[in-house]
């Protein structure tokens, strides 16, 4: 026994040294760090082999102990204070770990788990395997990038993008996607913000923003919908409202307005001290209304549609350009690309057609339906024009009404009060004047006739003075031919007659139509002869109003030289029966 112990330390001691609890084997000089130094060139160290149900079934494993697994191959090692087991995987190795130990990533915790896992501060948190990534013990939220949901105490939060979410407390079910998106969102929830900046400054609930800086500086604002860059951006409080298009309601600080369009209501709520100021607003195309400030319950759709309305109300404008000028009129309704489109203090005008009431200013209570209608009228009020270019020479005239084709005032006059056209090219020249039907009409006529008011309780300064023979044999009937040709040219109306084919032949058929009357000059100058205020005579009331007659008014005097004509008769019956009765002597 002495001789075999002997052997064994004179063995130990000429493969190696024992110097202060160290071993070399095949080496004198072990590493002063190493218990056990082994040198070779040739053979290698054999760490206890055994399968995968052996390697579990070892009792209480020593903190780093070692083994091979033969089931699968790799060396495995055992982590007390962690995960157990864990596998060097052929080299590959299967933890990261902080300098505590409290963070790390460790792969195959378990045989075939085949899922790479995070550990934060001692608690797993997301992990990687085939059907995806997981997120785990972080309240059903997912935040990545730098500080993002770093202060989030609430679950069902979504964060991608650096600092999303990152003052985030007690905020639930929101999402952020973008850089500082809802960055400064603390207790607000369901919100949806897409896009660097997007509800930066959140505190309201069920906001959707998608967009660079969309909605940024809202507040408490809630249930706000804002698509593209910088739609409803300094939305505070403002509620309710749906923004789609760069910078839609952009400088917007109310409630239930919709902008859809690039710089669409821009400016709406600036200046507003009551309630109802700037809200109810409904624009939808390119700087629609882009001015509005405090304006309320308009309507507008179009390119720039309503584009300087500032206070302007309850207005609704259909095209583009349409009331572009309006500033402060209300109780507009324009239909058609640039309706009322210099419109800007005006209110209660329906306008319908392109260029409809186009230069109407100031002009109130107009209704124009037409191309070109009262596209001319800036000051004019109470017109009404319903046909293409009805009314469009009236500038300043009040009180007309036209209905047809071209109708309204002819030959330049721009501020006819009261009259009114009816039919295609019926034109007026006087305030107070009435014309249906063109130079080219043959008849004009009913299924009874005209009736004039004549009730004698409203008349008074009665007189019989109506000339009768005196005045009736001055005058000179004639036949004649209407020059229609000269009448179309000195109102105005060649240009458009000469393009018809239709009104062409009808201008025709009046110039051969052989008519019977009398000159109205001359039935001027008749009454004047005979001292007699005429009233059948209807002379111009400006230096190029035309005359007229009313042929209806010749019945009176025919009637008083009908009756002196009796007189005379009679006369002369009584001195036939006298000269017979003396002749019967």
């Amino acid at each position: 026994m002495k001789t075999t112990l002997f052997l064994l330390l004179l063995s130990l001691v000429t493969v190696g040294s024992f110097t202060q609890n160290n071993i070399g084997i095949n080496n004198p000089n072990p590493d002063p760090s190493a218990v056990l130094d082994v040198t070779s060139s040739s053979k290698g160290l054999l760490i206890p082999r055994m399968n995968t149900a052996q390697r579990l079934s070892i009792v209480s494993p020593a903190n780093a102990l070692l083994v091979f697994d033969t089931d699968n191959n790799s060396f495995w090692y055992y982590h007390a204070s962690k995960a157990g087991w864990i596998s060097l995987n052929t080299g590959i190795g299967s933890i990261i770990s902080d300098s505590d130990g409290n963070t790390y990533v460790t792969v195959e915790a378990a045989t075939n788990d085949d899922t790479i896992r995070f550990f934060i501060e001692g608690d797993e948190k997301f992990k990687f395997h085939a059907k995806g990534i997981e997120v785990v013990n972080n309240s059903n939220s997912l935040f990545i990038g730098e500080e993002s949901g770093k202060n989030s105490f609430t679950s069902l939060n979504t964060g991608v993008g650096s600092r999303t979410l990152a003052d985030n407390t007690f905020g639930s079910k929101n999402t952020a996607v973008g850089s500082l998106t809802l960055e400064h969102n603390t207790t607000g929830t369901e919100n949806t913000a897409v896009g660097a900046l997007a509800l930066r400054g959140n505190n309201g609930d069920r906001n959707i923003a998608l967009g660079n800086s969309a909605m940024a500086f809202n507040w408490s604002g809630s249930d706000n919908t804002a698509i593209g860059n910088k739609a409803l951006f300094s939305n505070y409080d403002g509620n309710y409202n749906i923004a789609i298009g760069s910078k839609a309601l952009y400088d917007n600080n109310r409630s239930y307005n919709i902008g859809i369009g690039d710089s669409t209501l821009v400016n709406n709520g600036q200046g507003a001290t009551l309630d109802y100021h700037g809200t109810e607003n409904t624009a939808v195309g390119s700087r629609s209304m882009a001015m509005n400030s405090t304006g309320h319950k308009n309507t507008a759709f179009g390119f720039r549609s309503m584009y300087s309305n500032t206070t302007g109300q309850k207005n609704v404008a259909v095209g583009a350009d349409v009331m572009f000028t309006n500033s402060t009129g209300v109780n507009n309704t324009a239909i058609g690309n640039d309706a009322l489109h210099l419109n800007t203090t005006g209110y209660e005008n329906v306008a319908g057609g392109h260029k409809a009431l186009f230069a109407n200013s100031t002009g109130v209570r107009n209704v124009a339906v037409g191309t070109n209608s009262l596209n001319s009228s800036s000051s004019g009020s109470y017109n009404t024009a319903l046909g293409d270019h009805s009314l469009d020479e009236n500038y300043t005239g009040s009180y007309n009404t036209a209905v047809g084709h071209n109708s309204g005032p002819g030959n330049g006059y721009t501020a006819l009060e009261n009259s009114g056209s009816f039919g295609n090219f019926a034109n007026t020249t006087a305030s107070n004047q009435i014309r249906i039907g063109n130079s080219s009409i043959l008849s004009i006529g009913g299924y009874t006739n005209w009736t004039n008011l004549s009730d004698g309780n409203f008349k008074k300064n009665i007189h019989e003075n109506v000339a009768g023979l005196d005045f009736i044999l001055k005058l000179r009937p004639v036949t004649y031919n209407l020059d229609v040709s000269r009448v179309d040219e000195y109102l105005g109306n060649t240009q458009f007659i000469e393009n018809d084919k239709t009104l062409l032949e009808a201008r025709e058929n009046k110039s051969n139509f052989v008519q019977s009357g009398f000159i109205a000059q001359e039935v001027e100058k008749a009454a004047r002869e005979a001292g007699y205020d005429f009233s059948g005579v209807d002379v111009p009331k400006n230096e190029n109003d035309l005359y007229g007659l009313r042929y209806a008014e010749f019945v009176v005097p025919m009637v008083k030289a009908m009756q002196e004509q009796q007189k005379i008769i009679e006369a002369l019956q009584d001195r036939i029966e006298i000269l017979e009765q003396i002749n019967t002597k």
